[in-house]
């Protein structure tokens, strides 16, 4: 998907399970989501990257990524974010309860 590049690229695991799901706090899968957040975070910190390119998921994979660059410049970052429209890719929409 991406063209050749130098630099490093890195995949954060996501599982496929219903493990996380059920609600709590009055959040549905609130467990999955922050479990996969801190993992996002826990790469994104080793790696230590200047700028960051996500792929695929739906719109939360965003969260990690802007955090952490938030964090790092205390809330100035610049933020451009691409959303390529419902029809042009798989057909379902984005971001789906």
């Amino acid at each position: 998907m991406l063209p050749p590049h130098h630099g490093p690229t890195e995949t954060v695991p996501v599982t496929m399970s219903d493990v996380g799901l059920d609600e709590r706090d009055g959040i549905e899968a609130k467990a999955a989501v922050v479990g996969r957040l801190a993992k996002a975070l826990e790469v994104i910190r080793r790696s230590d990257p200047a700028r960051i390119t996500t792929l695929g998921g739906e719109c939360s994979v965003s969260v990690a990524p802007f955090s952490e660059l938030a964090r790092r410049r205390q809330f100035s970052t610049p933020v451009a974010a691409w959303e390529v429209p419902t029809g042009l890719d798989s057909g379902e929409p984005r971001c789906r309860r």
